[in-house]
């Protein structure tokens, strides 16, 4: 929010825009909710295809500065993410799309020490000073 109130939107009190920044932690943790089921499921896909779709027009509407050389690494991004989606492949052998999946066991997530230690430092990595 500092950052906002300090360079680009100076004439707007914090608490109008503090929505801001909260959607900016919220949204890869919402998304991750459905994304993360469909990527279990199989459908790593259709997630990549939308995934570079959302990227790439971002990387092209971020023409402000440097228009000529973020056009044109946008261009060798988007070609690079083609040719990736049309490499992949999903392996059958894996996904069985028809067979329902199990339930989670939310105790072995609990218990699983490698797991916990990544949530511990993505929690104290969102608290470090600059990002507050």
């Amino acid at each position: 929010m500092n950052f906002y109130t300090r360079n680009f939107l100076t004439d707007s009190l914090p608490s109008k825009i503090a929505w801001i920044g909260s959607l900016q932690w919220t949204t890869p943790f919402v998304l991750g909710v459905v994304s993360g089921k469909l990527f279990d499921k199989g459908h790593f896909r259709i997630l990549v295809i939308i995934g570079s779709i959302i990227f790439s027009a971002s990387r092209f509407l971020l023409e402000l500065g440097f228009a000529q050389a973020v056009r044109g690494t946008a261009y060798v991004v988007t070609g690079c993410l083609i040719a990736s989606i049309a490499l992949m492949r999903n392996n059958p052998a894996v996904y069985d799309l028809h067979t329902p999946a199990p339930p989670p066991d939310i105790r072995s997530l609990l218990t699983d020490v490698p797991y916990m230690v990544g949530v511990l430092g993505m929690g104290l990595g969102r608290l470090s000073p600059s990002t507050l």
